[in-house]
């Protein structure tokens, strides 16, 4: 949180905003920060083997018989919240 209020108080711009503004800017890049120290250290805890591989990366021209409106619905994450199991093999 120190660094979040340092950055902060170097922007010329920020006298002009309240104190409630200011103290939400700061919680909300604290969570943020959080957020993603959780989500990286998840990443490598889980030992992917191509831990920066990302959707927009698929190459649907290959003949591997991926159907490219399923995982586009898969992405959506709709099964995580309908509390649905998918199996994926290959």
């Amino acid at each position: 949180m120190a660094m979040a209020l340092a950055d902060q108080q170097l922007q010329s711009s920020i006298d002009q905003l309240g104190f409630e503004e200011r103290l939400g800017l700061l919680v909300e890049r604290e969570a943020s920060e959080r957020e993603a120290r959780l989500l990286s250290a998840r990443l490598r805890r889980a030992k992917l083997r191509f831990p920066y591989a990302v959707p927009e990366d698929i190459d649907y021209r290959s003949a591997r018989g991926l159907d490219r409106i399923l995982l586009a619905r898969l992405l959506t994450g709709e099964w995580i919240r309908g509390h649905q199991n998918i199996i994926l093999t290959g």
